[in-house]
C-alpha cells in the first residue's frame, strides 16, 4: 500500500476526514435544535420587556409641598387642588379635589378657622391634629350622627382606623347631608394625639375621588 509524503496512507486520510465531517455535522445538528427550542424574541417582545423594566415614575414628586402652620405635619398637594393652610389650628382644608395634571395646586394661608356644619360642604378634605378621643365623642355635639368603624388602614407612613359617617336624625342637617359619603381616617401619633383625615363626597354632583385621595394621604408625614 502506498503512503503519502507524510507517512499516512490514503485510506487513513479518508477515515480522518470522515470522522471530522461527522463531528462537524453533529455540532451543527445540536446547534439547530437549540435554536428551535429557544427562539429569538421578537421585536415586540423585546420592546415589552424593556418597557416592563423601566423604573416607575412617582407622579407625587412634582406636587406642591405644604407644611401645616403649626408644623404638625407636611404633605404634597395634588395638581389642580385648592388648599387652605390654617393658622388658628393645626389643620389644612382642601376645597377642591379636581385633579388637573400639570396645573400646580393653589395654597391659601389664613389665620381664621372654619367652624360649623357647613365645613364638610365647602371643604372636600380636612386634615388636622387633635387630642386622641374616639370619633364618636369628638362628633357627639352634632345630633343625629352615627360613626361606625369599617376597618384598619395602612397608607404610606400612616396607619390606624377607618370609619364611615352617617346622618340619622331627620332634621335640617340630615336633609343637608343625606346622601353624602364620608371617609374618615384616624391615625394615632405621638403625644396622645391623632391625625384625622376626612373626605366628603357630596350628593350634589361630586365624583368619588378616593383612589386619588388615598394617594394624597400617602404623602402625609407627621413632623
Amino acid at each position: 500500500m502506498k503512503k503519502n509524503q507524510k507517512g499516512f496512507s490514503v485510506v487513513e486520510v479518508i477515515v480522518v476526514l470522515a470522522i471530522l465531517g461527522l463531528i462537524g455535522f453533529a455540532g451543527w445538528f445540536v446547534y439547530k435544535n437549540n435554536q428551535k427550542d429557544n427562539p429569538k424574541p421578537s421585536a415586540a417582545q423585546s420592546s415589552a420587556t424593556q418597557s416592563n423594566t423601566k423604573p416607575s415614575v412617582d407622579e407625587t414628586a412634582d406636587w406642591v409641598s405644604l407644611t401645616s402652620r403649626k408644623n404638625g405635619f407636611s404633605m404634597r398637594v395634588p395638581d389642580g387642588w385648592s388648599a387652605i393652610n390654617e393658622g388658628a389650628s393645626d389643620s389644612v382644608r382642601i376645597s377642591s379635589v379636581t385633579y388637573k395634571p400639570g396645573a400646580k395646586a393653589t395654597i391659601t394661608v389664613t389665620d381664621s378657622q372654619l367652624m360649623g356644619d357647613a365645613s364638610f360642604k365647602t371643604n372636600k378634605v380636612i386634615v388636622g391634629i387633635h387630642q386622641d378621643i374616639p370619633p364618636y365623642v369628638s362628633w357627639k355635639s352634632q345630633d343625629g350622627i352615627s360613626v361606625a368603624k369599617i376597618d384598619t388602614f395602612k397608607i404610606g407612613a400612616l396607619g390606624g382606623d377607618r370609619y364611615s359617617v352617617t346622618w340619622l336624625k331627620d332634621d335640617e342637617f340630615k336633609s343637608y347631608y343625606n346622601g353624602d359619603v364620608y371617609y374618615m381616617y384616624v391615625a394615632k401619633i405621638p403625644g396622645s394625639k391623632v391625625l384625622e383625615i376626612n373626605y366628603n363626597v357630596s350628593k350634589d354632583g361630586d365624583t368619588d375621588q378616593l383612589p386619588l385621595v388615598e394617594k394624597f394621604i400617602r404623602t402625609i408625614k407627621v413632623n
